[in-house]
């Protein structure tokens, strides 16, 4: 049995401009997708707008065993061609040993690509950092 990530996980994203330097950090819950009405938003706005859009992508696609809610958090490295087309997932050497739950991340990331990149072309980052954490319906 599988679980839907979309209604039971939660991803935090980081996004990178190079090896260090943190652009923006998110690490709310599901993200809503940029309004056509919003008014010119801030770097930093639409920095945290591309982070919540990426995280709310590809926990979509997230299908987890039911195992991994025993599993701790997994961090991951995305790099991505403009466009938002993955190119390698990385995964942490941090990230618990359980095979599924590294596969199930990596199918996730695979499966959300291309990533959201329209309207975030100013922002746009080819390296990002994403960690995973299962959580229970309620949590």
């Amino acid at each position: 049995m599988k679980i839907s990530g979309a209604a039971f996980a939660m991803a935090s994203v980081v996004l990178l401009a190079s090896p260090g330097s943190v652009l923006a950090q998110e690490s709310s819950g599901k993200a809503s997708h940029i309004g056509a009405a919003m008014a010119r938003p801030s770097s930093a706005d639409l920095s945290g707008q591309y982070a919540r859009a990426l995280q709310a992508h590809v926990v979509d696609q997230w299908m987890y065993p039911p195992s991994a809610l025993a599993m701790g958090a997994c961090k991951v490295h995305v790099r991505q061609l403009p466009g938002g087309e993955v190119i390698s997932v990385d995964i942490d050497e941090s990230c618990p040993e359980d095979i599924g739950y590294r596969r199930s991340i990596e199918a996730a990331v695979i499966k959300a690509s291309p990533l959201p990149y329209a309207g975030f072309e100013s922002v746009f980052t080819r390296e990002v950092s994403m960690n995973f954490t299962p959580r229970a319906n309620g949590e």
